[in-house]
């Protein structure tokens, strides 16, 4: 997962969740602070399960820096398969 400037596009954090599939994410916490992220197993072979050992795991990272609690639409962008990001 990618954080990133909406203004700026700057890249300012990626989040290793080590899972192949990711389902959903929201925040929450008393501050909306804490973002919490799932993932699923549906369709997973064997050798992607070895690969992605914490897949259908929740995750949790806790002290994300939010600038405000309402929803702030971000541009839509692809990461290509050799991490490129295309807006």
């Amino acid at each position: 997962m990618i954080r990133f400037d909406p203004e700026t596009r700057t890249i300012l954090e990626t989040i290793n969740v080590n899972a192949s599939i990711v389902t959903s994410v929201v925040f929450g916490g008393e501050n909306l602070d804490t973002l919490y992220v799932t993932t699923a197993t549906y369709g997973l072979n064997s050798s992607i399960l070895a690969k992605y050992p914490h897949s259908g795991f929740l995750f949790e990272k806790r002290n994300m820096p939010m600038r405000e609690s309402r929803s702030t639409p971000y541009p839509q962008y692809f990461v290509k398969e050799n991490g490129e990001i295309e807006w």
